[in-house]
């Protein structure tokens, strides 16, 4: 069974997050916009400390080379910049953890990370948006998000390399009887997952809940209910059954018109039942999913029959 890799989180467009205004010595979640330039990025704009200025100053640089870069068409040369400012970005953090603006400087470094192909950097970088002790449900949702992405990459290029082991999944009938051995999954796997949920508890503060599809795809926006399959199978494949049929329980319920994905969590969650030996609970969510997915049939073909359907 191919997992899908959740490509949307990986490559976002490189611009200012949101439309908020940081109010004076408050710390600016991470949705505010980035900082013009060193001057309207230091703390205290009326007193800048000169070794604030000077150490944003050469992230700028490289910000906006990397910006010029990308432009005029040169991806190599952007990425190298966009890893270099974000090394500089969060060496500026590393000096001043206390400053305002760090939530900012963070997902700046994060988005150029993901854009740099630096995975396990960017989703490390995005861990530290969700657990800065000043992180509002906005900034947990932005590090969730492209912390799932990272992670994600992570584990597909660990996987190449013969790092972790292929995520499988085999349904019962292919295990001729083996019993399910349930394990921790690999590191990045295991983060992926935890992105996932933090998504999900947070994903209403998501600022590009607001955007046109067209303008999420460009931000990085997410498909919570990619990410919750994902997740599913991630546990599946890792023989965590019960945790399995939660998780596409819920998306299932959740989610019955997205036949792309039903097509894949219907049958693994029925699956399921047989690792766990329990007949009455699959007869029980056989009785819920039949005439779920009946009626979901039901309203599609009365869809495509509709005058002007194409």
């Amino acid at each position: 069974m191919r997992i899908r890799t959740f490509a949307a989180l990986v490559l976002p467009t490189l611009h200012a997050a949101g439309s908020a205004a940081a109010a004076d010595f408050t710390v600016a979640q991470a949705n505010f916009p980035d900082p013009g330039d060193a001057t309207q990025a230091v703390e205290d704009r009326d007193r800048p400390d000169a070794t604030e200025i000077a150490l944003l100053r050469d992230g700028y640089e490289h910000v906006k080379a990397g910006q010029i870069a990308r432009l005029s068409g040169r991806e190599d040369e952007a990425r190298l910049e966009d890893k270099l400012a974000a090394g500089f970005l969060v060496g500026f953090v590393d000096k001043y953890p206390s400053h305002r603006n760090r939530l900012i400087f963070l997902r700046m470094a994060t988005e150029r990370y993901l854009s740099a192909r630096e995975w396990e950097k960017a989703a490390e970088t995005a861990q530290r948006l969700i657990s800065d002790k000043d992180a509002k449900p906005v900034t947990k949702a932005i590090g969730a998000r492209y912390g799932a992405g990272g992670w994600q990459m992570v584990a597909v290029t660990d996987m190449k390399a013969g790092k972790i082991p292929p995520l499988k999944l085999v349904p019962y009938a292919a295990r001729k009887g083996v019993p399910p051995s349930p394990r921790v999954p690999d590191l990045p796997w295991r983060m992926f997952v935890e992105n996932a949920d933090t998504y999900a508890k947070n994903r209403e503060a998501d600022p590009t809940l607001k955007l046109t599809p067209e303008e999420q795809r460009a931000a990085g926006g997410a498909d919570a209910a990619q990410l919750e399959l994902i997740a599913a199978q991630v546990e599946f494949g890792y023989d965590n059954m019960e945790d399995a049929q939660r998780r596409f329980a819920k998306l299932i319920a959740d989610n019955p018109s997205r036949a792309d994905l039903m097509e894949s969590a219907v049958p693994f969650y029925l699956d399921s039942f047989q690792f766990t030996k329990d007949k009455a609970a699959l007869e029980a969510a056989l009785a819920r999913i039949e005439p779920q997915m009946a009626a979901e049939a039901a309203r599609s073909a009365g869809q495509a029959a509709a005058p002007g359907a194409t």
